[in-house]
């Protein structure tokens, strides 16, 4: 039992690694994306979403 517990620790920390990374990879491509607009009507749109 002991086992399986840390099993699934071990699983749910890489869960929430893999998820941490997919935001950091989110907000920078968004940030990417913010640098390269002009219109402040479209970086707008993007702000709200970059702090989710």
């Amino acid at each position: 039992m002991t086992e399986a517990l840390e099993e699934n620790e071990i699983l749910l920390k890489e869960g929430y690694h893999i998820v941490k990374n997919h935001i950091q990879r989110r907000s920078s491509l968004l940030d990417l994306a913010a640098g390269t607009l002009n219109d402040s009507e479209d970086i707008k749109a993007l702000v709200p979403k970059r702090k989710k």
